[in-house]
């Protein structure tokens, strides 16, 4: 079957493992250029920022996972749709 849409969706899946210093930049740019993208984005380690993660998939319409590793405990996965 072919696709017949002129606008094709594009996935980003980012994946970090810490903190950023814009933030918010980063989550506005992603409201503002998200058109037919979705973002999905992954965090890793207890230094991943949350309120990125989550913005950024939020803002382009997608899903963010966290993965931290508490200390003596197995790994812990969590996704929020």
């Amino acid at each position: 079957m072919a696709c017949t849409s002129t606008n094709p969706t594009i996935n980003v899946r980012l994946q970090t493992d810490g903190e950023v210093s814009n933030t918010l930049d980063i989550i506005h740019l992603i409201r503002n250029q998200a058109g037919s993208t979705r973002v999905f984005t992954f965090g890793v380690g207890a230094d991943a920022s949350k309120d990125l993660v989550i913005g950024m998939s939020r803002e382009g319409r997608g899903r963010a996972g966290m993965l931290v590793a508490p200390y003596r405990a197995p790994l812990k996965l969590s996704i929020r749709h």
